[in-house]
């Protein structure tokens, strides 16, 4: 678990900021 789980976990989280980045670059940019 400790190689796979750690490298899958990282996987997941970096999707996961982006997406919210990509949202948060998208609110604002509707906004203003």
């Amino acid at each position: 678990m400790s190689g796979k789980g750690r490298f899958l976990m990282v996987s997941i989280r970096n999707a996961a900021g982006r997406e919210l980045s990509r949202q948060l670059a998208d609110k604002v940019r509707r906004e203003s």
